[in-house]
């Protein structure tokens, strides 16, 4: 993610915290705002790295002539690729469009300290399209 983030602000590495001027929780953490809504810091600095961290892979896939043809042409013959965030396994490819590819059962565990959470039932399961 810091490498993406130097790619973002032209090769200056920026934190999270300087920019938001919040520490961002992990991605266990739960932090309510004062009137009772859910601050996701985390979660918004995370899709904001793994969406941009894909556009740089798929662009440089693309090459020195980054246009809407070439985009599509590549994005439409990617294959796998790695998608922080979502698990081991993604994939792009003509007609799938949405690169994730990992599947598994979960229950609510009201059990799990501090206010319960989610706990596999079954292994990831890579279920590429």
């Amino acid at each position: 993610m810091a490498a993406v983030a130097r790619i973002a602000t032209g090769g200056k590495s920026v934190s999270a915290q300087k920019q938001t001027g919040k520490v961002a929780e992990n991605a266990e953490q739960v932090i309510k705002t004062k009137d009772g809504k859910i601050d996701d810091t985390y979660g918004t600095i995370n899709d904001a790295c793994q969406t941009l961290t894909m556009f740089h892979d798929i662009g440089e896939r693309v090459g020195q002539y980054l246009n809407n043809a070439n985009w599509t042409s590549t994005v439409d013959n990617f294959g796998n690729i790695e998608n922080r965030g979502s698990g081991p396994y993604s994939s792009l490819k003509a007609g799938k469009y949405s690169a994730d590819d990992n599947f598994r059962l979960q229950k609510y565990d009201s059990t799990i300290p501090p206010e319960g959470n989610w706990t596999p039932v079954t292994p990831l399961q890579d279920i590429t399209g």
